[in-house]
């Protein structure tokens, strides 16, 4: 709505200095929705790349690196009783921080004990491939944070910005009314310009029109009464 007033009142400039100050706020106004509009959907889209990230990534740490561990261990607990309970695998639906915290503990555990490990099966690059892929893990949630924040603050700054420029469209339309209010195509351009439903926030919705009211019932024949007894005689 802000943009579209703004292209109208840019194309019907006038020398009043309010009128021009007012126009220049408008400007300035909706070049920051620009950049923060960008900001945005840049966010949006980093978030969305990063968890998509993390979630491949976090299959290969427990698939190809958890799981390994885990079963060593399983198998040679009975000749090494000090690895029992150490290398608890962490269930596939472990939220993000609580399986990052449990593959980073796994790998401490696992560089501590790594040379009696290392007699098991565990492999030679090990430790440093587990080491990098818990690294990129967390590189992905923190870039999967920083990008959420960058969208979300992005959009409350579109919030502000929309209200402010809200009041200087209502400003605007005072100046309207008083230069083009016998003018009905200019007022018709300009009622267009301002008057666009939306976007809606959360929580609100549409009006919705009121029912119309339900016709009254009819009522119905009268019954004609059954003839008596006698009668019938």
């Amino acid at each position: 709505m802000a943009r579209r007033v703004l292209e109208f009142v840019l194309a019907h400039p006038q020398t009043d200095t309010g009128y021009a100050a007012v126009v220049t706020r408008l400007q300035q106004e909706v070049a920051q929705a620009d950049t923060a509009g960008v900001q945005q959907d840049s966010g949006i889209e980093r978030e969305h790349a990063a968890i998509g990230r993390r979630t491949v990534l976090r299959d290969a740490v427990r698939s190809q690196h958890l799981v390994r561990l885990s079963r060593i261990v399983k198998r040679a607990a009975k000749e090494h009783p000090e690895l029992y309970g150490r290398f608890t695998l962490p269930t596939h639906n472990t939220p993000n921080r609580g399986f990052l915290n449990k593959a980073k503990s796994m790998l401490a555990t696992a560089t501590e004990m790594k040379d009696v490990l290392s007699t098991l099966g565990l492999g030679d690059t090990f430790i440093d491939e587990l080491t990098q892929a818990v690294a990129a893990l967390e590189g992905a949630t923190t870039d999967a944070h920083v990008a959420r924040n960058d969208h979300v603050g992005a959009s409350a700054q579109l919030d502000q910005i929309a209200s402010v420029a809200a009041v200087d469209v209502s400003v605007l339309d005072t100046f309207v009314k008083r230069i083009y209010g016998n003018d009905p195509m200019t007022m018709a351009a300009w009622q267009s310009a301002k008057n666009i439903a939306g976007p809606f926030r959360k929580g609100e919705e549409a009006e919705t029109p009121e029912p119309a009211p339900a016709p009254e019932p009819v009522a119905p024949p009268p019954v004609p009464p059954v003839p008596s007894a006698a009668g019938q005689q």
